[in-house]
C-alpha cells in the first residue's frame, strides 16, 4: 500500500521493487515527485490504465526495470550417446594430440597429452582400440609409426617398426582384420608430380604390402561394407617444362578405383574430364557415392560398385558435398550451400528425386572440414570458424540443436576428419 507516502511531500524519486503493490492512485497527490521506477509489481487495470498515464501527463519519468533472471541455465541438449575422435591443439601444448569426446557432453579425454604430432586416428570396427601415426619414438620427430590404443587411453603399442612404411591416413577395416593407409614420395614440385601409394597391413601389426604403384596420389580411401575391395581416389598432376626454365602445369584431373587385397585386381570406376572423390559405398556394397566437378559445381553423383550405372543426383548451381548413405540405404545425406542461410544438411533419394533440407542456419562451410555423421546418421559432426578457434560442433537432426564439443582446445584445420566409433 504507497497511501502512506502522501504524507512525504518532498518525495522526488520512488522504486516500488516486487513488493505487491497494484493501486498508484496515492502517489498522484505527490507533486515532488520526478521518477518512478517498477520492478515485478501486480499492477491493476487501472493503475496501468489511468493513474501511470496521469503521473506521465504531470512531468514524472516512469520507468519499468527488468527483473534479473534467477532461473537455472538450461542444460546441454540430450543427444544420443556416441564418442567421436578428432585432433586439437591446447593452450599448455601447441602439437596436435588425440581427443576423444561424448556427444552427452562428457569430459574429453586426451589419449596421449604428450608434445609430439599425431595423425587423423581411426577407430577399430568394435570402437575398443584406435589406430593412428605419430613421431613420438623419433627425437628428431621426422620418421612416423603406425601405433594402436585402447579407447581408455591404455595398452599403446607400436604396430609398424623401424624400415616398414609408415601412412599419415589410417582406414581399419570393417571386419577388423586389416588397416589401410597411404605412404607419400615424391615432391609437388617433380615434373612427375607428388606420389604417394596404398599399404595394407594386420591389424595387429605386420604383413605390410603395396596394392598401389602409381606415378601419382592415391588417398581418400573407402572400405567397402566386407571388406574385400578399398575404393579410392587418384589424383594426377602433369607438369609441362617451360622454354625459359622451369615447369608449370600441364593439367590435371582425379578419378576413382578399387582394389582388392591382394593389389592384382585394380578397377577404374570413372574416365572422364574433371575431379572425382570421397567415395562412399551403399550399406549393401553394390553401389559408391562421391561428389565430382564435371558440371562446373560439385555434385552428389551414384554408380554401381563396378563403374555403370553413372547418375547424377543434385545437378544444381550450388556446391553440394560430403555425401553419406542412410542407414537403410535408401537416401544419401550431403551438405550444401543451397539455402539461403548459408551451409545445411540435405537428403535425397539414392535414385534421384527432389532434394528434402534436413537442417537450418548450421552455418557449413566448404573449406572448414568435411562433416561426418554417426553410425545411425541421427547426429553430424564439423569443425566451424564461427568462435574464435576452429571448434568441434555436434547437430542432432531430431532438434536442429547444435553443441559445442572441443570447449577451448583448437581443432585442427583446414583439412579436419572427424571419426566417430561405433555405438
Amino acid at each position: 500500500d504507497v497511501t502512506v507516502l502522501a504524507d512525504l511531500p518532498r518525495l522526488e524519486s520512488l522504486n516500488l521493487s516486487f513488493n505487491a503493490v497494484q493501486d498508484l492512485s496515492p502517489l498522484l497527490g505527490l507533486d515532488s515527485l520526478k521518477a518512478l521506477e517498477l520492478t515485478g509489481n501486480p499492477l491493476d487495470d487501472r493503475s496501468l490504465t489511468e493513474y501511470l498515464p496521469a503521473l506521465k501527463a504531470e512531468g514524472v519519468q516512469v520507468t519499468f526495470a527488468t527483473a534479473p533472471d534467477t532461473s537455472e541455465p538450461e542444460p546441454p541438449p540430450a543427444f544420443p550417446l556416441f564418442r567421436l575422435a578428432f585432433l586439437a591443439a591446447s593452450s599448455s601444448n601447441f602439437h596436435l594430440n588425440i581427443f576423444i569426446a561424448r556427444t552427452d557432453g562428457g569430459p574429453l579425454l586426451n589419449l596421449l597429452p604428450e608434445k609430439t604430432d599425431f595423425g587423423i586416428p581411426t577407430w577399430s570396427p568394435d570402437g575398443s582400440q584406435l589406430a593412428f601415426v605419430s613421431n613420438r619414438d623419433d627425437a628428431l620427430r621426422a620418421t612416423y609409426a603406425i601405433y594402436a590404443i585402447n579407447a581408455d587411453a591404455t595398452g599403446l603399442r607400436r604396430l609398424t617398426q623401424e624400415g616398414e612404411p609408415s601412412g599419415r591416413g589410417l582406414y581399419w577395416s570393417p571386419d577388423g582384420a586389416h588397416i589401410a593407409f597411404t605412404v607419400s614420395g615424391g615432391s609437388s614440385f617433380d615434373p612427375n608430380g607428388a606420389r604417394s601409394s596404398l599399404y595394407v597391413m594386420d591389424a595387429g601389426g605386420g604383413n605390410v604390402r603395396r596394392l598401389t604403384h602409381p606415378q601419382a596420389q592415391d588417398g581418400d580411401v573407402c572400405w567397402s561394407p566386407d571388406g574385400s575391395r578399398i575404393a579410392f581416389v587418384r589424383s594426377v598432376v602433369r607438369w609441362r617444362e617451360q622454354q625459359s626454365g622451369g615447369y608449370s602445369i600441364d593439367s590435371s584431373y582425379s578419378d576413382i578405383y578399387t582394389v582388392d587385397l591382394s593389389g592384382s585386381d585394380s578397377l577404374r570406376l570413372t574416365n572422364a574430364h574433371g575431379y572425382y572423390w570421397r567415395p562412399t559405398y551403399s550399406p549393401d556394397g553394390t553401389r559408391i557415392a562421391f561428389v565430382s566437378d564435371q558440371q562446373g559445381q560439385e555434385d552428389i553423383l551414384v554408380m554401381n560398385a563396378d563403374g555403370t550405372g553413372l547418375m547424377n543426383l543434385t545437378q544444381d548451381p550450388a556446391e553440394d558435398w560430403a555425401p553419406a548413405w542412410s542407414v537403410d540405404g535408401a537416401e544419401i545425406l550431403f551438405c550444401s550451400s543451397r539455402a539461403s542461410t548459408g551451409g545445411d544438411f540435405f537428403a535425397i533419394s539414392a535414385d534421384g528425386g527432389p532434394v528434402r533440407q534436413l537442417s537450418e542456419g548450421v552455418l557449413l562451410d566448404l573449406g572448414e572440414g568435411t562433416p561426418s555423421w554417426s553410425p545411425d546418421r541421427s547426429l553430424a559432426a564439423f569443425v566451424s570458424r564461427t568462435e574464435t578457434l576452429p571448434s568441434l560442433y555436434v547437430w542432432d537432426r531430431v532438434s536442429n540443436q547444435v553443441l559445442n564439443l572441443s570447449g577451448d582446445l583448437e581443432v585442427q584445420w583446414p583439412d579436419s576428419r572427424v571419426v566417430w566409433a561405433p555405438r
